[in-house]
């Protein structure tokens, strides 16, 4: 299993780079707009370009080299990012361009964005990556389109419910120091509920535990904003 170690580290890094963006994203957003609803448009619109992408790109990595593509995403995300930072550091950094640039990552991000997990494929031998598939076939088949639409869905709105808490403190002055630790919190809950996942989709049909999820995020979304508004 030559390579599998950098493309662990690649991995790890990236979705610790990832979830840090998408904290100062917000944050820069309100700090330049001044709005919440400016702040919280750009998320969604970001938040929609990502998702909305995500099954092409995964036809679209299936088509080319995958460690490629991984190179050729990370050059442009330094590219944009960089572009960003000499922009902010110089003060010519506005709203409008700072959505154009966050919106034009996105793509990036959507379009390649899977070329990493793909390239488990090629690094991994059949015998200990028996699972490996393409994601063509979830175009071709009408059940897993639907369980993607269906997961896209509940992704979305738990995505926008934390965006929500983050702007509303934002709003009333919160320390940003005390929103990260909001932000730290929930991303433990996730790498705390993973075992749980993991046994979880092994005992329980996807479809089944798909709707589960959605079904509870419907009863749970409203009694969080309750609580945060209160």
């Amino acid at each position: 299993m030559t390579g599998y170690r950098p493309w662990l580290t690649y991995t790890v890094v990236e979705a610790y780079t990832g979830a840090i963006t998408s904290f100062a994203v917000t944050l820069f957003a309100y700090e330049l707009s001044g709005s919440v609803t400016a702040a919280g448009g750009l998320g969604t619109l970001s938040s929609a370009i990502s998702y909305g992408l995500a099954m092409f790109g995964g036809v679209f990595v299936d088509s080319y080299d995958r460690r490629r593509l991984m190179a050729i995403r990370v050059s442009l995300s330094l590219l944009i990012w960089g572009t960003m930072s000499v922009l902010a550091i110089t003060g010519v950094l506005s709203f409008l361009i700072f959505s154009v640039l966050v919106c034009s990552a996105t793509v990036v991000s959507g379009l390649l964005g899977l070329s990493g997990e793909s390239a488990l494929w090629s690094l991994v031998s059949g015998e200990n990556y028996v699972t490996a598939a393409g994601f063509r076939w979830i175009l071709k088949s009408r059940q897993m389109t639907a369980l993607t639409a269906l997961a896209v869905v509940v992704n979305v709105g738990i995505f926008l419910l934390m965006s929500s808490v983050t702007l509303m403190l934002l709003a009333n002055g919160t320390d940003t120091t005390v929103i990260g630790f909001v932000v730290t919190a929930q991303a433990a809950g996730v790498v705390l509920g993973s075992p749980i996942a993991a046994h979880l989709t092994k005992t329980i049909p996807a479809g089944r535990l798909l709707l589960v999820t959605s079904h509870q995020c419907c009863f749970c979304c409203p009694l969080s904003l309750a609580r945060t508004s209160c």
